[in-house]
């Protein structure tokens, strides 16, 4: 082989090689930046991940939080409501205790009264407990009738009748003909009461 063919060969190696070292380098050079791009989308994700788990994350815990803050209100509520309900029970009790007290001939006598007035007067019948006809006397029914009539503007007669029942004391007053009544036992004056007795019950037991 001429030198000078030899020459020329080496050219083309030296080219061939320094042109393989370029594509080698172009490739090494790509490769890094897509794994770099790889590796930053990759970071991305991750804190996408990160991001969006913590968001649920919060989310799971106010869930949690208002589900718990719902769940005591509610069981305060029904603490409450138990509370207030024992109240009542206990005051229909000492209503009932105090058919024996010497205050209940006074009491009795002013809800056939209030009776009496809401019925319009006239000829009535008044129902009590058995036993209560003691409380009653001549000289009272008498009272009665005539405070009755004052305020109705009509004359007034009372029919005493130990008929009521399923009472723990009061009594129930209506008109002879039925037309209308007034139930005035302890209980029903409780219970219509019961509304606007329970807020200040509330306030006075569970103040805040």
């Amino acid at each position: 082989m001429s030198e000078g063919l030899e020459k020329i060969i080496g050219k083309i190696e030296e080219k061939a090689e320094r042109d393989a070292e370029s594509v080698l380098e172009d490739a090494k050079k790509e490769s890094e930046e897509i794994i770099a791009e790889a590796e930053k989308k990759a970071e991305q994700e991750k804190e996408k991940i990160q991001e969006k788990g913590m968001k649920e994350a919060k989310k799971q815990k106010q869930r949690i939080l208002s589900n718990a803050r719902r769940d005591a209100r509610q069981k305060k509520l029904e603490v409450r409501e138990e509370f207030i309900d024992e109240v009542f029970e206990k005051t229909e009790k000492r209503l009932e205790d105090l058919r024996e007290d010497d205050e209940y001939e006074g009491i009795l006598k002013d809800l056939i009264i209030d009776g009496g007035i809401t019925v319009g007067g006239g000829n009535i019948d008044v129902l009590i407990l058995e036993g209560d006809e003691k409380n009653i006397s001549s000289e009272d029914k008498e009272e009665i009738e005539k405070e009755i009539s004052d305020e109705t503007g009509k004359d007034t007669e009372l029919n005493l009748k130990t008929e009521l029942k399923d009472a723990k004391g009061g009594t129930i007053v209506k008109r002879s003909d039925g037309s209308v009544s007034c139930n005035n036992t302890f209980s029903k004056r409780l219970s219509r009461k019961r509304n606007s007795i329970r807020p200040k019950i509330a306030e006075i037991l569970f103040e805040e």
